[in-house]
Formats: C-alpha cells, structure tokens, sequence
C-alpha cells in the first residue's frame, strides 16, 4: 500500500525564468529558492497566499557583492538560514539572520577548495553540515557549529554530497557514488561509522538531493531510473518506494514543508542546454 495520495500540484513560479533548490521558511508562509540569471545566480523570496497575493522579490542581503548565491537555504529560526555564496571569492557557507540584518562567512574554504549544500535545523542548537570539493576530487561531507570550527566526517573513497539532517540533526542523508553509482545513505553524525545504503537501485541521477519528512519516517528524492527524473518517496528504512509525479517534463529538488503536507519541488530541467525550471506546491495526504 502506498503511504501517500497526491491532491493537487500547483504552479507558484511562472517559468519565465529558472527557478531551483527551493526551501520552506519555518512559519510555511515563504519559500527561498535559487534563481538563474544572466551573470549567474541570486536568492529569491517567495511570499506564499492567494495566487493574486503571491510576491517575489531578491534576498539583498545574501545577494550583494556575488555572483554566484545558491540554496538550498538551511534553517535555524524564522528568516536564519545558511546558504552558498562566492561573494569571498570561492563558494563558502555563509549566514543570513534577516532578524537582526547579519550575514557572515561561517566556512573558510582555501583558493583550490568549494562548499555547497548546508543542512541545518531549527532544534540542532547552531549545528549545520555541508560538502566541500577540494581541486577535481570528490565531494566529502563536513559537520560544524555556529561559532566552532568545522570537522570533516568522510574522507578517502566514502564521498558524500548533498546532507540533510533528520530529525534531532544526529544523523542525515546524503547522495554518494562510493558504490559506482547514484545511491541515497543515511549515517550517524556524532561518531565514525559506516553509511548504510537505502534502497538497491541506480537513482541515475547527481542531483538525488534526498530530504526527510518533518517526522523523519519518510524521504523525498529524485530519480532518473524510469528514465525522465521524477520525485519519490521511500521509508526511512529504504522499503515502501513510492513515484509521485508522472510529468512529461523532469522534476527535481524536493523540499518537505514543515507540517508535512505539502512537497515544493522544480519542474523542469535547470541543468539542460537550454535549462528550465519553476516551482511547484505537491499536496499530499496521508492514506497508510
């Protein structure tokens, strides 16, 4: 029996331009997501309502002084979120507490190094987590605390890339290609022990981008294994695999809503030759 029952996908972006890694605001009332532009890329906000009421407007204070401003944004409160910005020179993880207008360097990455993909939680106590690609190789999964320096917790050949906490930030999920191709893990955060694999099969996908249900019983993702990237769900134990969209066009990046509802996911290829991509609310309900 599948756990979940589609209700409605509605569009909130228009397309007119590329829109990816979309993420919820704490309140549910907003939505961060990353926007394509023709010098690169910049946060925006959107304001959530009535369709007529819906607002879009740029994130300055993470946007000013780069060229390159990426999600997906990582909450620790209401408007306190990490993000990805090269305004330093290289890609870091940086902060912006909109509350009391701070934005700071929380990651120190060297010239040949680039971070990307905080996680974080609004109860892990200023704990958040990353990946760091040194020169050409691969990405490695790091752990930090908001005024603590940062520690790396695979190295060697166990790779990991795109992290997101479950709940209590104890353990997370992640993309890697340590077995030779696209897998979802799941590993604990606070000693040294192996990752375990959920689910068998090829995703076929770098971008799997895994995220867990506010409860931590589920996780969406992405998969190319039908051959067009769609959005899934599995349990936490890798059983109970579930297709959620059958659209034409791909889609991506899914971002669990705070209650649990809702899914906010791309439609559209951002990565392609000619790329696309706008955001869509999934709203679910639960049948298990």
């Amino acid at each position: 029996m599948t756990p979940f029952e589609v209700k409605e996908i509605l569009l909130v972006t228009d397309g007119a331009s590329v829109d990816l890694r979309p993420q919820w605001n704490v309140d549910a009332r907003s939505i961060v997501f990353e926007r394509k532009t023709a010098s690169g890329s910049m946060l925006f906000r959107l304001e959530l309502g009535a369709a007529s009421a819906r607002k879009v407007e740029p994130v300055s204070a993470c946007n000013r002084g780069a060229t390159q401003v990426q999600g997906r944004a990582a909450f620790f409160a209401q408007d306190d979120f990490a993000f990805v910005s090269n305004r330093s020179g290289v890609p870091a993880v940086w902060r912006a507490d909109l509350n009391q207008g701070l934005v700071e360097q929380l990651t120190l990455p060297a010239a040949d190094e680039r971070d990307f993909g905080p996680t974080a939680r609004t109860d892990s106590n200023g704990r958040f987590a990353f990946f760091r690609v040194i020169g050409a190789g691969k990405p490695h999964l790091y752990v930090g605390r908001l005024g603590e320096t940062h520690q790396p917790l695979a190295t060697g050949r166990a790779d990991g890339d795109q992290p997101w906490f479950l709940p209590s930030a104890e353990r997370l999920v992640f993309h890697s290609r340590r077995d030779g191709d696209d897998g979802i893990f799941e590993r604990d955060v606070n000693r040294e022990t192996s990752a375990r694999r959920l689910g068998s099969g090829d995703e076929a996908t770098p971008f799997v981008t895994p995220f867990p249900s506010p409860d931590g019983r589920y996780i969406a993702f992405a998969s190319r294994a039908s051959g067009v990237s769609q959005i899934h769900v599995m349990g936490i134990d890798g059983t109970g695999r579930q297709q959620l969209t059958f659209g034409e066009q791909p889609a991506c990046f899914p971002a669990w809503s705070p209650h649990g509802r809702e899914i906010v996911f791309v439609e559209g290829d951002p990565f392609a030759a000619r790329p696309t991509g706008r955001l869509c609310i999934m709203r679910l309900a639960r049948v298990d």
